[in-house]
């Protein structure tokens, strides 16, 4: 998440929401979640994008052009226990995002990915890209399980198709129709069998089966459009939560009820057309809303969200620096503040 002057220039969960880093023109910190603790600092080294890989000790940095050494169009790896840096790989023009899981690193310019082996960071594909200004895409976690090692990222700059793409066989798995309009944000669970989809109108969000393409769920954020910051799923992919600009965060539940074969069933009158890309007037009446929310009190400032591990709490973190947990209750509903702290 990017931020203006005098504060974070990025913010960024690791792949299982345990630690969160801040990137400042002044260097980098890396917080544990639970408890909140700060695990590591590296001052004077200013980050535009800080990429962890889980909890260990290896971290991917992009610097934000405040002097020759630390280019944007370059990506340091560090090991932050040896305060060492391993290698500097260079890149034509500005990196724009990196993905991280325990086998590949992929680097995000305008244009193309770069898919790298992480053990020897050698390139093993260069990606060709539709325009991605904004280095949209998403890489399954894959802590444990490899069946399904997927990057997904848009498919066009002014429609809301997602490539699926086979991130260890190297190859495309999927084209997937997933909005009408331009995409806006993506994740994967962990174990990269569902991804969840948003259009710059933050209306709906879509959760689909990979590589299949099905559409699983389709929830209704609100009925006014809004930029959606970021998708996270809760690490039993029972949760879904959504940080919206209008200042909330919604939790969707993926439950029975909810799925869109459940719903398809006893709704005769659209049955399985819904399984495609379907006007978002025919959505506003069939799909659910969230089940619980939290309501920041600074309404602009953009922010992240995650779950806890237990699912008990709503984690946020917004654009100028504050951590605040939320207790998220079995009957859902409102979410009551339970911390606040500063991360400085």
């Amino acid at each position: 998440m990017d931020v203006t002057d005098g504060m974070p220039l990025f913010i960024n969960f690791n792949q299982d929401r345990s630690l969160v880093a801040i990137g400042t023109a002044r260097g980098y910190m890396i917080y544990q979640c639970e408890p909140l603790t700060l695990m590591y600092s590296k001052p004077d080294c200013s980050c535009s994008i800080v990429e962890m890989l889980f909890r260990s000790s290896l971290v991917a940095l992009v610097g934000m052009c405040d002097r020759p050494s630390n280019s944007m169009r370059k990506v340091q790896i560090w090991n932050t226990k040896t305060d060492k840096r391993l290698q500097e790989i260079n890149y034509d023009t500005a990196v724009l995002a990196l993905k991280m899981n325990m086998k590949r690193l992929v680097v995000v310019l305008e244009t193309k990915m770069h898919i790298h082996d992480l053990q020897s960071l050698k390139t093993l594909m260069v990606v060709q890209t539709e325009p991605n200004p904004r280095g949209l895409c998403a890489l399954t976690p894959n802590n444990e399980c490899w069946d399904h090692c997927y990057l997904a990222y848009p498919n066009s700059a002014t429609e809301g198709e997602v490539t699926v793409y086979d991130a260890l066989g190297l190859q495309i798995q999927r084209m997937l129709p997933a909005h009408n309009g331009v995409l806006a944000n993506m994740a994967f669970n962990m174990d990269g069998t569902v991804l969840a989809t948003c259009s710059r109108q933050g209306t709906l969000i879509r959760v689909f089966q990979t590589p299949e393409g099905d559409l699983l769920y389709s929830f209704r954020r609100g009925s006014y459009a809004t930029e959606i910051h970021a998708l996270c799923f809760s690490l039993n992919t029972e949760f879904l939560c959504a940080s919206s600009g209008s200042g909330t965060v919604h939790v969707f539940k993926l439950d029975n009820e909810s799925r869109m074969e459940q719903r398809n069933n006893s709704s005769s009158m659209i049955g399985g057309m819904m399984s495609s890309v379907i006007p978002d007037s025919l959505n506003s009446v069939m799909d659910p809303r969230s089940f619980a929310q939290v309501k920041l009190a600074d309404s602009e400032l953009p922010n992240l969200c995650a779950m806890s591990g237990d699912n008990s709490q709503v984690i946020v973190v917004t654009a100028n620096g504050y951590f605040y947990e939320y207790a998220l209750t079995a009957e859902g509903g409102e979410c009551q503040l339970v911390k606040e702290s500063k991360l400085s």
